[in-house]
């Protein structure tokens, strides 16, 4: 039987000071911006309430995939996932153009970015918080995250410009 580890307090400085070395490493040999990522999830491993393994799997998972979005470009690449919302309707949804936006934002262009999804700007900062919430172990800073990402108000709001979102966009795009 697995032995799980909870990465709190002084059990996890072992854990949290090999991915700041691993991220560190990875920065200097591949020279790129994509490990900055890890370091940044070092910063929040201390908070983080997962089996050791699976912390590993996340961390390199995360760095794949940032580290494809930052070479390959989504346009120019056949291969990368479509909205499928888009295939059904014909219409962009909400988060189209967010592999764009992600591609950009890592090779350091953030006004190129902006111009392929306006929303993400807005929904990027409440799409952190609730997944930062999924991972967190049970805590004071979660409870206080909590009462900010489930908060009814919040979630209205975060809704209903989605909504309000993804009809303009159309309308603007059938306009020009």
């Amino acid at each position: 039987m697995p032995t799980r580890v909870l990465l709190k307090g002084d059990s996890s400085v072992v854990g949290e000071l090999l991915i700041f070395i691993i991220s560190l490493m990875l920065s200097v040999v591949l020279e790129c911006k994509v490990t900055n990522y890890l370091l940044i999830f070092s910063i929040f491993a201390g908070d983080i309430h997962i089996k050791m393994k699976k912390k590993w799997l996340i961390a390199i998972i995360v760095f794949l995939i940032l580290a494809v979005y930052t070479y390959i470009d989504p346009v120019e690449c056949g291969w990368m996932p479509l909205c499928p919302f888009r295939r059904i309707t014909g219409w962009n949804c909400p988060f189209c153009g967010s592999q764009r936006f992600l591609h950009d934002i890592l090779l350091g262009h953030p006004i190129q970015a902006i111009v392929h999804n306006y929303y993400l700007v807005l929904a990027l900062p409440y799409l952190v918080l609730v997944m930062l919430r999924i991972v967190m172990q049970p805590s004071k800073r979660r409870r206080q995250l909590s009462r900010v990402v489930e908060n009814r108000f919040v979630f209205a709001f975060y809704l209903i410009t989605m909504v309000v979102w993804l009809f303009i966009r159309n309308i603007l795009y059938l306009c020009a």
